[in-house]
């Protein structure tokens, strides 16, 4: 994948991004632990609290009802017509974790342009240590067509429908991912990717979620 802080945008492809998203450049200020476990008390709840508020949105559960939860909304965007902002909101119950299903909660939001096309997707996830972290893939169009070609997407979402995808392009695709391991493993270590969010930008996060214009995906 490329990195994302290689990638500059451009008129044809602007980085989309809400206000409150802090942006990881390495120098941005560190959230203090106190502020990381309030971040994670409060991020844990308000997953929760979307899945029994929003019972016309709960997507599908895993192992019958015993495993993940999920939560699916929409809303419109205002960087260009039609645009829109989708998030899914992910736990496993207390009561489902067993050895092969552990404990994590994630916020994923993803960005459609006008032509409904993934563009950028932000990863919220709440790791073993209890810290609440923010991974941007922002090139996450490209990465679909990559996998698209290479037959590892579901064909209703390739973007380059095609050809199947012959053993040489996919060990390439293989190869290609297990070298930006270490940069984007890099990154992360300059404070440059999946870095501890603060109380401000989880506020931001939930009111963004919580506004009138919230609604329930559309369905095909």
């Amino acid at each position: 994948m490329t990195d994302p802080h290689n990638r500059l945008p451009t008129p044809e492809q602007p980085e989309q991004r809400p206000d409150f998203m802090q942006v990881f450049d390495g120098t941005q200020a560190v959230v203090s632990r106190e502020e990381q476990a309030q971040v994670a008390e409060e991020f844990d709840s308000f997953v929760e609290e979307m899945w029994r508020t929003r019972e016309g949105a709960r997507e599908g559960t895993f192992l019958g009802g015993r495993g993940r939860r999920n939560v699916t909304l929409s809303k419109p965007a205002p960087q260009e017509p039609h645009a829109r902002w989708a998030a899914t909101f992910s736990y496993v119950p207390a009561e489902n974790v067993t050895d092969l299903l552990k404990p994590q909660t994630t916020i994923t939001i993803v960005y459609f342009d006008g032509q409904d096309r993934e563009r950028e997707q932000f990863v919220y996830e709440k790791g073993s240590d209890g810290v609440v972290r923010r991974e941007d893939w922002p090139d996450i169009f490209l990465e679909n067509q990559a996998l698209g070609q290479v037959g590892l997407l579901d064909p209703t979402l390739n973007p380059t429908p095609g050809e199947p995808a012959t053993l040489e392009q996919l060990i390439g695709y293989l190869d290609r991912r297990e070298e930006d391991a270490p940069n984007e493993q890099l990154a992360e270590e300059m404070g440059m990717n999946n870095q501890p969010i603060s109380k401000a930008e989880f506020d931001g996060l939930k009111a963004m979620w919580t506004a009138d214009d919230v609604t329930p995906p559309r369905r095909p």
